[in-house]
């Protein structure tokens, strides 16, 4: 059913797929899911941006019943779709994309509705935008396999503690890790970590 929905509310608002990926802030595929049955029900979030981007009845989205919109705030949908296609136009022309590409949509579409939430919450969101490196080791862990996110967790804890990811020592020959802690590299192989002042546990590497 939300298949049947969404499209009646692409028809209504005269939205491509790609306008509706923007305001629901998801992958194309996604819009192409929902729209071709594939998907039972919206997200939250995906609920809550199209009742504040479009001004969209939630109960309506829910059971399908009532009206599409509510009655408050329809005034100024046409201000705020025309508000959202230019600044995807400006923001394709600038050539942002990912986070800085969906907080310029977010900061023009609350300000044209008057959505002084979403524009605050765009700003958040750039205020704690992650460094490219950052970004970079976020989007590989996305496309990887549930078991490849979990060799590159086991690698960035190991490097986070000195080790190289094959279990040897970045560090020698004695490396103050926290506290009053230490980690020692011997020469049989393991790992000696304990508390400066006392006899060290060994761990086998």
């Amino acid at each position: 059913m939300i298949s049947v929905l969404i499209s009646k509310v692409m028809k209504e608002c005269a939205l491509k797929q790609k306008d509706l990926a923007a305001i629901l802030d998801v992958p194309l595929q996604r819009v192409k899911r929902l729209t071709g049955g594939e998907v039972q029900k919206l997200s939250p979030n995906e609920t809550r941006r199209l009742v504040q981007t479009l001004n969209i009845n939630a109960h309506w989205l829910a059971t399908g019943t009532g009206a599409m919109f509510n009655p408050q705030g329809g005034e100024q949908l046409g201000s705020v779709l025309t508000q959202l296609k230019l600044s995807s136009a400006r923001v394709t022309e600038l050539g942002l994309d990912g986070i800085d590409a969906q907080a310029a949509r977010d900061i023009a579409t609350g300000v044209a509705s008057g959505n002084l939430a979403m524009v605050n919450a765009a700003l958040e969101v750039l205020r704690h935008k992650p460094a490219s490196d950052e970004q970079l080791l976020l989007d590989t862990y996305r496309r990887c396999t549930v078991q490849a996110q979990a060799n590159l967790i086991q690698t960035a804890a190991l490097l986070a503690a000195g080790l190289s990811p094959r279990g040897e020592s970045d560090v020698s020959p004695t490396t103050r890790v926290g506290g009053t802690h230490s980690q020692h590299a011997s020469g049989d192989g393991s790992i000696q970590i304990g508390s400066m002042g006392h006899t060290p546990t060994k761990r086998r590497r």
